[in-house]
């Protein structure tokens, strides 16, 4: 046979071989995981077209499966067409970063929860001398005359006063700005509650400074 009959020969040869390269599947495809060997990576997918020193390739459904390998171990696979598989490192670099983002987010609903119970402590507080006050125009002189308002047994201000929690400024002008804070406040800053915070504020110590032991 010779020319352009060995010619079209050759060239329907090469079309042939080369429609009937197989390509891998999907779910081959996914099998293949960080740490296999070539010889694992090929008993699942057949053999691939080296590309590169470290790097082979495979036809999949999809696309291209693309792996790299490290001491004849799998280090790196890209599958174009689907997510790629993350590396052992990655994906425990992955899982530390998603456990540290739900730690913090916990400690964040656990400090809204904390601040919560906070403002209510005080804002209980507000309610109890609001109400011990009547038409006077200072706060109860004293713990015992906080007792006496018609809350005290209803809201639970007194046990944020007797536990310590909560410092009143006894005999303080209503009109002033801060009835009572945190205990710590002063020193620490905090929640204080008064005729110009209320609802209760968080307030720096320098701004509760001035309304400590007065």
């Amino acid at each position: 046979m010779r020319g352009p009959a060995k010619c079209l020969c050759l060239v329907v040869l090469i079309t042939l071989l080369g429609g009937c390269t197989k390509k891998v599947s999907e779910e081959n495809a996914k099998k293949v995981q960080p740490g296999m060997t070539l010889s694992e990576v090929e008993a699942i997918l057949g053999s691939g077209r080296k590309d590169g020193a470290d790097q082979y390739e495979w036809t999949t459904e999809k696309g291209k499966l693309r792996i790299g390998f490290s001491n004849n171990k799998v280090t790196r696979i890209e599958h174009q067409g689907a997510p790629r598989v993350l590396t052992e490192e990655e994906q425990a670099a992955e899982k530390a970063r998603t456990d540290a983002k739900w730690a913090e987010q916990k400690k964040d609903a656990d400090r809204v929860m904390q601040d919560r119970d906070r403002i209510n402590a005080l804002s209980n507080v507000y309610s109890l001398l609001f109400a011990a006050v009547g038409t006077g125009d200072r706060l109860p002189a004293n713990e015992a005359a906080a007792a006496a308002s018609p809350l005290a047994n209803v809201n639970k201000g007194m046990d944020a006063i007797r536990s310590g929690r909560v410092v009143v400024r006894w005999g303080a002008a209503i009109t002033d700005d801060v009835w009572a804070y945190e205990k710590d406040a002063p020193t620490k800053g905090g929640y204080a509650v008064g005729e110009k915070y209320n609802p209760p504020e968080k307030l720096t110590a320098e701004q509760l400074r001035p309304f400590a032991g007065r």
